[in-house]
């Protein structure tokens, strides 16, 4: 059984669904709650730390976090955040941070061909340096980040991807000149998907559909009990954990962008079964579907 909390840690980012919103921003946001999150997720993800104190794991290596730090997060990538908000220093985590799908950048990029090498290297390759200290950069890109804020929220939908587009280039700017690891993108050294992501990403285009523990190991070549003890020793959770968690995070997003009735959405998530579908979602959410779409309507 997953409980709440589990489903917040294991499906935050979640809400990070590019294909209903392929930039995503959040701008100083700030946290004095417990933070420690583990997870993989679609798209590239930057975090600018302006306060706090902790930690970030990539892969297998431990690496400090403090204020004018940015953490760099490739797509699917595994990684976990723990702030410290009990330290004598600092008791808030703020962090502005940005979220995109790397393919339509990608596009964009493709008149500047040495800014879009850069950009690639950071897409697929294997890095040697994913969290860089920067305070001297904390100013211009404080400013950038506001500014990119700015224009998403007065600007319609259609423009956000021309906006984010020159908020990057000039990013990437300042990024590429401070960034110690200069490798090639033509390079053959694209960075190996670990088998923990395969399975995430599996999960994440085959929830609509009945979950088969044995297609999901044959698509790695793997018996159903090595690739269930991997995900559980590598993500801290089950399978079944975190395709719960995947179902129930699209279906409070369906529940708050549509007007489709309970049982469809429960079979779009995966779900024929409509009776058990909002069971689960009473027990991990704590209120019936019905009930969380009239309260998102009213927030």
């Amino acid at each position: 059984m997953i409980y709440l909390e589990e489903v917040i840690q294991l499906n935050l980012i979640k809400d990070f669904q590019l294909n209903h919103e392929p930039i995503q921003m959040t701008f100083h946001s700030q946290t004095t709650a417990y933070w420690d999150i583990y997870h993989a997720h679609q798209g590239m993800e930057f975090i600018y730390v302006h306060q706090g104190e902790g930690s970030v794991i990539i892969d297998p290596f431990m690496y400090e976090i403090k204020p004018n730090t940015l953490l760099f997060f490739q797509p699917y990538q595994l990684h976990r955040i723990k702030m410290d908000l009990h330290s004598s220093t600092y008791n808030t985590y703020e962090r502005s941070k940005f979220l995109f799908e790397p393919s339509i950048v990608d596009n964009l990029l493709s008149t500047l061909p040495n800014m879009q090498s850069f950009f690639r290297t950071l897409w697929k390759d294997t890095l040697t340096c994913q969290v860089l200290y920067l305070p001297e950069l904390a100013s211009s890109w404080d400013v950038q980040l506001k500014q990119l804020d700015n224009a998403l929220l007065s600007t319609p939908k259609e423009e956000h991807m021309e906006e984010f587009a020159i908020f990057l280039i000039g990013f990437l700017q300042g990024l590429r000149a401070h960034w110690p690891d200069k490798q090639d993108s033509t390079s053959a050294n694209q960075r190996p998907m670990h088998h923990v992501e395969h399975i995430m990403k599996w999960i994440d285009e085959h929830y609509q559909n009945p979950f088969k523990l044995e297609e999901l190991a044959e698509s790695l070549h793997l018996n159903t009990t090595h690739v269930s003890h991997l995900f559980r020793k590598f993500s801290g959770s089950s399978i079944t954990e975190y395709l719960t968690a995947k179902r129930l995070r699209e279906a409070c997003w369906l529940l708050r962008t549509t007007s489709e009735p309970v049982h469809i959405i429960s079979s779009a998530v995966g779900l024929s079964n409509v009776s058990y579908f909002c069971q689960l979602f009473k027990t991990h959410i704590g209120t019936s579907p019905h009930q969380y779409r009239k309260n998102s309507t009213h927030t």
